[in-house]
């Protein structure tokens, strides 16, 4: 647990419905190391993750953040 990994490339996901558990949906998703850590509009994704971020358009896929496949 604890805080994101600051030395790993952020990645910022967008361009498709992005489900969140609490019952709705958000533009884009910022994952930082091994966690989650932003989750609402696409612009201030971007602003969040930085000017050296990855970016991966979904291309109007379903991204359901959280879930692990075991």
């Amino acid at each position: 647990m604890g805080v994101p990994d600051r030395r790993a490339t952020p990645i910022v996901y967008l361009g498709g419905p992005i489900r969140t558990m609490a019952g709705g949906t958000a533009e884009a998703v910022v994952v930082q190391g091994t966690r989650i850590a932003f989750v609402g509009r696409a612009d201030r994704a971007r602003r969040t993750a930085g000017e050296h971020a990855l970016i991966r358009d979904l291309e109007g896929a379903c991204l359901l953040p959280g879930f692990v496949d075991a």
